[in-house]
C-alpha cells in the first residue's frame, strides 16, 4: 500500500500501526500539503455492507467533536474496495507504552491526565456518543505531554461487527465494563468504567484482572472485587483509591453518573487527598442487594455435632437415634439451603445460566418483557397497566426515523425473560431541531460535507466554475448563511471544478495569524506548504516571514510555505547573532548600501536545483541552477548594517547566514 494514493489526494507514506479493525498509516494530504493518519478498514469488515453504513455514521458523527483531547477527523472515504478514515496525524506515544517505562505513574500525574482523558469523554457524551473501547492503546501522550483520546466512533461502531480474538481485542477486554462483557444495555458509565481500570493501570503498573484467556478476564470483569490500588502501591492516597473503586463498581447505577461528576472529585482529591470521602460499593454489596436474605433457622433440638462426646458428658445423657437424625436433618438443610443460595446469586450474575429449572421457585416468577419499540409513553403505559412493571424515562435523543415522543430504546430490551417484574428505562425520540446554517464557501467540500451530516443534514453536490475559487472549494450553498432548516433538510453546495492557472500575485503575509494566512493562500489558488515556528516579539501563530513576498507574481498552485512566531520574544536568529535594528537589505547596489557575496554549494547529483535566497520574508532571489555546470553558485547582495538571509533549495530551508554590510 505504500506510495498508493487514496480518493486522488492522500499519499500513503509508511505503516504505522495495526488494530482489531484497522491499517494505520502516515499519509500526506496532496491538496493541503500536510501530514495526516489514515486509517484503512481490515478487508474482511469491508466486506459487510452493514458495517461500512454504520461505520459512515459514526465516523461522520465523531467529525463533530471538538476537544483539544479528541484526535480530530478530517475526512471519511472509499477508493475502489478500500474504506479509510483521514485523522489528525499525532506524534507521540501511546499510554499503554507510558506506562510499560514509567509505571507506576506518580498519583498527581495519573489524576491529571484522567482529568484531560474525561475532558475528551464528556465532549463525546454530550453528543451521546459512547466510545466503548477506552484503553491506554487509544490515548495518545504528544511531544507536548498532552493528551489525545483517539478511535471516537470507530470503536463505537466495532460493538456491531465480528472481530476475531487477535491481540488488539484481547487487550481490550481487560478494560470492557461488566454489563459489556455480559452483552447486556452500554452506556456513557461504561466508559467510565474503562476510564477507572486506566487510572488504575497508571497507578499500579498492572491491569487489574488478569486471566489465561480472554473469557477467563471477562468472567473476573463480572464477578471480582480488585484490589484496592493503595493496598497495591502504599504511596497512593486512599481516598484516589476510592475514586478508582468508584469508577470500577459492578453495578452500573452505584458508578459516577456522568464523567463531570468524576472530574469534580479528582480536581478535589488533587488539591487535597484529604477532601473527598467515598465509600465504593464492592460485588458482595451488589450481590447483597440482589440476593434475598433469609434468616437463619431455629430448631426446636439443640445441633450437636456428630461423633461429639463432650455434649453427653456434660449434660451426663446420651444422645439418642432421633436426636441424631434431627442433628443430620437440620445440617442437611442448612447445607441444602446455602447450596440453592449459591445457585441463585450465580443465576443474577449469568441471567443465561440456569443451574436448575426449579431454581424459580425459589426467586420471582420468570416473566417476558414487553416490547415497547415505537409506542408513545402514554401507550405504553396501556400496554403494561396490567403486570408489575414500570416505566422509567432515562432521556431524549434525536432520532430522524421515529416519530417524536416515541420510544426508540428500551432497557431491558422487549422479549427478555427476567426474574420477577421491574421498572423500564427508555429512550424517547426528540423531534428535529433548528440549525442555523454557517457560511461554508470557500471550504473544503469534503470538511463541510462531514460536518453537515454530523448535523442531520443533507448534502447536494453541485459543479461549478470558478475564476477565484479553488477546485473542490465551496463557491456558494443554498439555502444561505444564517437560514434556519431543521434536520433532515438538503442543503446544496455548489463546488468549484477548478480555475485557470492564470498567474497569481502572492498576497501580503505578514501580520496576519497562522489560520487567515491558510485561508487567503487557498482563495488565491496557491498551496498552503510546511510552516516553521521561531522565537519572536510578535504574537503566537502569527506570520512573520513568508517564502515568496507578497506582490510576486506566480503561477497557480505555487506552494507558499511560513514561518510563525512561537510567541516567546526574540532570541535571535538562527546563527546566534542579533540583527542590527537599522539594518536594510536591498536588490541593487546605492551610494549608502554595501556590497556582498553569497557562496553557496549546490548538491551535485541533480541536473537542476532552484535556490531561493530570502531576508525578513522578502525574496531576494530565486532561480535555477544546473550544479552539474557550477557547484557553487555566487549571488552578489546590497545593504547596511547586520542582516540576516535564509537559503532554500528546491524549497527546502538548508542554511541561514548573517552578513555584516558595516553602518
Amino acid at each position: 500500500m505504500i506510495g498508493k494514493i487514496l480518493g486522488g489526494r492522500y499519499e500513503l507514506l509508511e505503516k504505522i500501526g495495526q488494530g482489531g479493525m484497522a491499517v494505520v498509516y502516515r499519509a500526506k494530504c496532496l491538496l493541503l500539503n500536510r501530514t495526516v493518519a489514515v486509517k484503512i478498514l481490515r478487508d474482511d469488515l469491508d466486506s459487510s455492507d452493514e458495517f461500512i453504513k454504520r461505520f459512515n455514521i459514526e465516523a461522520q458523527s465523531a467529525a463533530s467533536l471538538t476537544s483539544p483531547n479528541i484526535v480530530s477527523i478530517y475526512d471519511v472515504g472509499i477508493d475502489g474496495d478500500t474504506n479509510f478514515i483521514v485523522m489528525e496525524y499525532v506524534e507521540g506515544q501511546t499510554l499503554k507504552e507510558y506506562i510499560k517505562y514509567n509505571s507506576p505513574i506518580d498519583w498527581q500525574k495519573a489524576v491529571k491526565i484522567a482529568m484531560k482523558i474525561s475532558n475528551a469523554l464528556s465532549e463525546a457524551h454530550k453528543k451521546h456518543i459512547i466510545h466503548r473501547d477506552i484503553k491506554p492503546q487509544n490515548i495518545i501522550i504528544t511531544e507536548d505531554g498532552d493528551i489525545k483520546v483517539t478511535d471516537f466512533g470507530i470503536a463505537r461502531v466495532s460493538s456491531g461487527a465480528t472481530i476475531s480474538a487477535d491481540e488488539d481485542v484481547i487487550g481490550s477486554v481487560h478494560y470492557i465494563s461488566p454489563e459489556q462483557a455480559r452483552g447486556g444495555y452500554v452506556d456513557e458509565r461504561s466508559d467510565i468504567y474503562s476510564l477507572g481500570v486506566v487510572m488504575y493501570e497508571m497507578l499500579t503498573g498492572k491491569v487489574p484482572f488478569n486471566g489465561d484467556t480472554p473469557v477467563s478476564v471477562a468472567i473476573k470483569q463480572i464477578e471480582q472485587d480488585p484490589v484496592p490500588p493503595c493496598e497495591v502501591i502504599e504511596d497512593i492516597p486512599e481516598n484516589v483509591s476510592s475514586i478508582v473503586l468508584k469508577a470500577m463498581s459492578k453495578e452500573i447505577n452505584n458508578r459516577y453518573s456522568t464523567v463531570s461528576e468524576l472530574s469534580q472529585d479528582l480536581n478535589s482529591v488533587l488539591a487535597d487527598p484529604a477532601s473527598v470521602i467515598i465509600e465504593p460499593k464492592t460485588n458482595q454489596d451488589y450481590l447483597d442487594e440482589i440476593t434475598k436474605k433469609i434468616p437463619a433457622l431455629k430448631l426446636e433440638h439443640d445441633i450437636v455435632e456428630a461423633g461429639n462426646e463432650s455434649a453427653s458428658k456434660k449434660t451426663g445423657k446420651k444422645i439418642s437415634s432421633s436426636d441424631k437424625k434431627t442433628v443430620v436433618s437440620a445440617v442437611a438443610t442448612s447445607l441444602i439451603i446455602v447450596l440453592l443460595l449459591s445457585l441463585f446469586a450465580a443465576n443474577i450474575i449469568f441471567p443465561e445460566f440456569k443451574p436448575f429449572a426449579f431454581l424459580s421457585s425459589f426467586s420471582n416468577q420468570e416473566v417476558e418483557v414487553p416490547d415497547l419499540l415505537n409506542l408513545s409513553v402514554d401507550e405504553a403505559e396501556q400496554r403494561i397497566k396490567d403486570t408489575d412493571f414500570s416505566i422509567v424515562v432515562k432521556e431524549s435523543k434525536k432520532s430522524t426515523d421515529a416519530e417524536p415522543g416515541t420510544i426508540i430504546e428500551q432497557y431491558p430490551k422487549g422479549g427478555r425473560i427476567v426474574k420477577g417484574a421491574q421498572s423500564i428505562d427508555v429512550t424517547i425520540a426528540k423531534g428535529a431541531e433548528s440549525i442555523t446554517l454557517k457560511d461554508y464557501s470557500n471550504k473544503e467540500v469534503n470538511i463541510a460535507e462531514i460536518e453537515l451530516k454530523a448535523l442531520g443534514i443533507n448534502v447536494i453536490i453541485e459543479r461549478t466554475t470558478s475564476e477565484t475559487i479553488a477546485k473542490d472549494y465551496v463557491v456558494s450553498q443554498y439555502p444561505s448563511e444564517g437560514h434556519a432548516v431543521k434536520e433532515g433538510t438538503s442543503v446544496t453546495l455548489y463546488v468549484s471544478d477548478g480555475m485557470e492557472d492564470v498567474p497569481v500575485t502572492v498576497p501580503k503575509l505578514l501580520g496576519m495569524t497562522r489560520a487567515e494566512a491558510k485561508r487567503r493562500i487557498e482563495q488565491e489558488n496557491l498551496v498552503m506548504g510546511d510552516f516553521e515556528r521561531k522565537a519572536s516579539s510578535e504574537p503566537k501563530d502569527t506570520v512573520i516571514e513568508q517564502s515568496i513576498a507578497g506582490g510576486e507574481t506566480v503561477e497557480a498552485k505555487t506552494v507558499i510555505n511560513l514561518v510563525v512566531s512561537n510567541g516567546e520574544g526574540n532570541s535571535g536568529n538562527d546563527s546566534g547573532a542579533t540583527s542590527n535594528n537599522s539594518s536594510t537589505v536591498s536588490d541593487k547596489p546605492t551610494s549608502q548600501n554595501k556590497e556582498k557575496t553569497l557562496y553557496i554549494t549546490l548538491p551535485d547529483d541533480k541536473d537542476k536545483i532552484n535556490v531561493k535566497i530570502t531576508s525578513n520574508g522578502s525574496v531576494v532571489y530565486e532561480g535555477t541552477h544546473n550544479p552539474k555546470k557550477n557547484s557553487v553558485f555566487e549571488k552578489k547582495v546590497y545593504g547596511t548594517g547586520t542582516v540576516a538571509f535564509e537559503i532554500y533549495l528546491d524549497g527546502v530551508k538548508v542554511a541561514s547566514q548573517n552578513v555584516n554590510f558595516g553602518n
